[in-house]
């Protein structure tokens, strides 16, 4: 999460805290759902996954749903927003969140710093990342927002990570005790595995817009955002380079973090000015974009954990490895003994491993396999399920 100290901000986030507390004189609603998808609003994203699920239960009263999502916050971020939306978010949104029995949650919500969320409301955090290599949450951040954070995770209920491997870890990043965090598995998870079985084709929208990429090989590019320029961001590969080293077969698709792709906004290709490199970043479903490609190339994005389970080459292409270590965020493990395929700092270097199927020889395959197994307790499809037991029935599955 970027954000900074803003006195402005905060006068609006205490707005918000304040009719949520009027909002807490009333009784809850009962099966009333408050999702806050500041992050991740498509239909495959974990929250409305989960959402979807619970549309399906034969429960009275039926569930009910109220949202925040990335685009109506942003509008606030952005000082867009007219009578209506600044009516909406800071006197609606908190009204319905005052009466939720169940708040969903993709990613910390800084207004949340200064509510006390009722006890009687099941606060459940499913983070948008299946996994980490680098720092992230109470280990990485500090000064204010750091205590901000610590403030909006004192109101977890409920915890949700992807394996029992991860406990401890998520744990101590969001500063919950683990008995309140759940190796479910993530609903994410579930709209993959189902894209996996479905064999997905090459997504005609997109090959409206980019008929050059008909016929090629997809390389999704999808670096991480480094926190050092959020005022300068950049690309960290020589995307020139890369495009005209590569084989006539090969097309990049260049899917940025969410706060670099902003410097992007508006173009329909990288810098590099390649027919063979677009920019999609724009696309609003990543899972398939990772279905649809042939290969992934990244850096330190949690990306990786999803994508394994596609079983295709990755490879990592890190020309800052030492600086993101030593100064970045830092990682929770070595990386070069971490990640599962080939690691390059040089375009050049990286179209050649591209050229000859490096990242699968057989020494990758096993290593993406084991990375698999330790991340994946349970690949049913039934997270979501899960996830909607323990919350129903107050117990660990």
């Amino acid at each position: 999460m970027k954000e900074g100290r803003s006195f402005k901000k905060e006068a609006g986030y205490r707005l918000y805290a304040l009719i949520y507390r009027i909002g807490c004189l009333f009784p809850i609603r009962r099966n009333q759902v408050f999702s806050i998808m500041t992050h991740d609003p498509s239909e495959n994203g974990n929250v409305c996954r989960l959402e979807r699920y619970m549309r399906q239960q034969s429960v009275m009263p039926p569930y009910r749903f109220a949202s925040l999502t990335k685009g109506e916050r942003n509008q606030m971020t952005h000082e867009m927003g007219g009578g209506t939306a600044l009516f909406s978010f800071f006197f609606q949104k908190p009204w319905q969140m005052a009466r939720a029995e169940y708040i969903l949650m993709d990613n910390a919500f800084l207004p949340m710093a200064y509510c006390s969320v009722r006890r009687q409301t099941k606060v459940v955090q499913l983070w948008h990342g299946t996994g980490t290599i680098k720092k992230f949450g109470q280990d990485a951040t500090k000064g204010w927002l750091h205590e901000q954070e610590r403030r909006i995770n004192q109101n977890i209920t409920h915890l949700i990570v992807n394996a029992p491997s991860l406990v401890a870890q998520y744990a101590k990043a969001f500063g919950v005790p683990p008995e309140r965090t759940y190796p479910t598995g993530l609903p994410r998870t579930d709209a993959l595995l189902e894209r996996i079985r479905e064999q997905e084709k090459k997504p005609e929208g997109l090959l409206k817009k980019y008929p050059e990429l008909a016929g090629k090989k997809w390389l999704l590019y999808a670096p991480t955002f480094r926190d050092s320029e959020q005022a300068c961001p950049k690309l960290h590969i020589d995307m020139k380079v890369l495009c005209k080293q590569l084989p006539e077969d090969y097309a990049v698709l260049l899917r940025l973090h969410p706060f670099v792709a902003e410097a992007y906004a508006g173009q329909s290709r990288n810098e590099s000015g390649q027919a063979s490199c677009c920019l999609v970043s724009d696309y609003p479903d990543l899972t398939e974009l990772m279905c649809c490609s042939d290969a992934l190339i990244t850096d330190y994005s949690s990306i990786i954990f999803d994508y394994i389970l596609l079983k295709k080459p990755i490879y990592f292409c890190t020309d800052d490895l030492e600086v993101f270590s030593d100064s970045g965020r830092g990682f929770y493990e070595p990386y070069e003994s971490f990640v599962p395929g080939p690691i390059t700092s040089k375009a050049e270097d990286l179209a050649g491993q591209i050229a000859e199927g490096y990242a699968d020889r057989t020494e990758w395959r096993r290593r993406r396999e084991e990375f698999m197994q330790r991340y994946y307790e349970n690949l049913d499809g039934r997270a979501a399920e899960r996830i909607y037991q323990l919350l129903v029935n107050e117990k660990k599955l």
